[in-house]
């Protein structure tokens, strides 16, 4: 977005926060299916507590932070063109539909539902939170003495990709140990 339709530092981190927004509507998905089809409880406290805690809990979190987003990066900032806005929706759908693929290709297709734990599938997408958390404040210290968001998009974008590979490894790395054995 950045490189083809100029996207302002205000869009790279909506489009990070809404991502935040796709993956826990994932992980609520991969939480109500933890141990589907098997005839074990799936520990943790149970289905019928986590799963609305982590739905207030979690996108509780979205609310806060996209009102921080917006206060500290929409102040003067100008009205998207039509071709930015579109690919805006266009780069959210493929993020959407990769998590969307992943849910049913390794989470469901590769069995990692019938081992999963409850409780540690609700503390799973926290680590994105923080790193949105930590960008926000010191982002805002960022922006506060210099006037400049660069250090929230540096601070973002560099613990987006440690997050993510952190993420994806570990996600995996059972499965893939299950399928070599």
């Amino acid at each position: 977005g950045a490189l083809y339709w100029n996207w302002s530092v205000l869009d790279i981190v909506f489009t990070y926060w809404f991502e935040n927004l796709v993956i826990g509507f994932i992980n609520i998905l991969r939480m109500v299916t933890a141990g589907w089809k098997e005839k074990r409880k799936t520990s943790g406290g149970g289905k019928g507590f986590l799963i609305p805690f982590f739905t207030i809990h979690y996108f509780g979190f979205c609310l806060g932070h996209v009102v921080f987003i917006f206060s500290l990066l929409g102040k003067g900032s100008e009205t998207q063109e039509s071709d930015g806005v579109s690919a805006f929706w266009i780069a959210v759908l493929a993020l959407f539909l990769s998590h969307l693929y992943s849910f049913f290709r390794n989470y469901l297709g590769r069995g990692e539902y019938k081992k999963a734990n409850l409780s540690l599938l609700m503390f799973a997408p926290y680590p994105r939170i923080v790193v949105l958390h930590l960008a926000i404040i010191f982002g805002a210290m960022g922006v506060e003495k210099a006037g400049e968001p660069t250090v929230l998009l540096v601070i973002l974008v560099v613990g987006k990709i440690v997050i993510d590979l952190a993420m994806h490894w570990v996600s995996h790395a059972k499965s893939r140990l299950l399928e070599q054995s």
